[in-house]
């Protein structure tokens, strides 16, 4: 009986320690599958590899104006991008996959876009008064196209351009030209680049619309008062107010200027009101003198607001 019991305890015992050491592999073959599951997981998000990406583009809208037919005309921006979240942990990390540029047109509610043209990079636009050409910005040249993208001239100024304005004849552009840090000058020259006349000293000029169309307004370069050139006396005058990048109102009879916001005055420099309180620029007025199309200072977007500064709106 003892030798019976004797055996009985051994195979027990037998059975007990084959049953421990299943555990333990048991348990060493999870461990082992759960290291190999975190090791895949830190080399995934290391190397940035994880679920698959997602791609989109972002546009941008920049400068701003109103051709003839009263549809807005700017520069956009179309940014190509492709996002890439690690697994099974970690941000979503997006980076730039392209980047292209066009002049495109709107209607004034933000809709109905279209591409008139590619261009190489980012610069002002301005649509002529009378609906055949369109002038933008490459770096240190003015390019002239027709309304329908075709190329008519390119014009190298030798300098910064900070802004385009068209004659109301369409013959010739006025520009604003940044020579060197210490100087400005406002520039006139002819459409396919002919007869350049540095006219005065100043910024950001634009061109009178009405009658005999013989006036620039202009930020002049020393005082930044807003000041006049009057091509019949080649001579100049100013106002007691500061400001620039302007617009005339369609009777001529006052401006349309960006200083802290937007403001209008009269060419005689009475009755100066703030229309727009925030960093609204760029203000280009409606064909039809009833709104104002702006661009914001210091990064994209477009806005409209009636003239009287009433209904302000964001669209772009």
């Amino acid at each position: 009986m003892r030798m019976l019991r004797l055996i009985k305890g051994l195979r027990i015992g037998s059975l007990r320690q084959n049953y421990r050491k299943e555990v333990v592999m048991r348990k060493l073959k999870l461990f082992s599958i759960f290291g190999l599951v975190f090791l895949v997981a830190v080399i995934f998000g290391f190397t940035g590899c994880g679920l698959g990406p997602k791609t989109g583009v972002n546009y941008s809208y920049y400068y701003p104006d109103w051709t003839s037919d009263g549809k807005i005309i700017c520069v956009k921006k179309a940014e190509g991008w492709t996002e890439t979240t690690p697994w099974p942990f970690g941000a979503p990390m997006r980076s730039v996959t392209s980047t292209a540029y066009y002049i495109t047109t709107m209607s004034e509610e933000g809709t109905q876009e279209t591409n008139i043209k590619q261009i190489n990079s980012l610069g002002k636009v301005a649509a002529s008064p009378l609906g055949n050409y369109i002038a933008y910005t490459e770096g240190n040249y003015i390019k002239v196209i027709t309304a329908t993208g075709n190329n008519v001239s390119v014009i190298d100024t030798g300098a910064d351009i900070e802004n385009i304005d068209w004659a109301p004849d369409e013959s010739r552009l006025v520009y604003g030209s940044n020579i060197d840090i210490e100087t400005d000058r406002v520039v006139i020259i002819n459409r396919d680049g002919t007869n350049k006349i540095d006219i005065v000293y100043g910024r950001t000029p634009s061109w009178m619309p009405t009658g005999e169309a013989n006036k620039i307004v202009y930020s002049a370069q020393d005082s930044g008062r807003i000041s006049f050139y009057n091509f019949m006396s080649t001579g100049t005058s100013e106002i007691s107010a500061n400001g620039f990048q302007f617009d005339w109102h369609i009777n001529g009879e006052k401006i349309f200027y960006a200083y802290y916001g937007i403001w209008v005055i009269n060419v005689d420099g009475a009755n100066g009101q703030k229309l727009v309180s925030n960093s609204l620029s760029f203000p280009r007025i409606s064909p039809d003198g009833i709104k104002l199309v702006c661009g914001n200072f210091s990064d994209t977007g477009i806005w409209i607001v009636n003239v009287d500064g009433s209904g302000l709106s964001q669209i772009k």
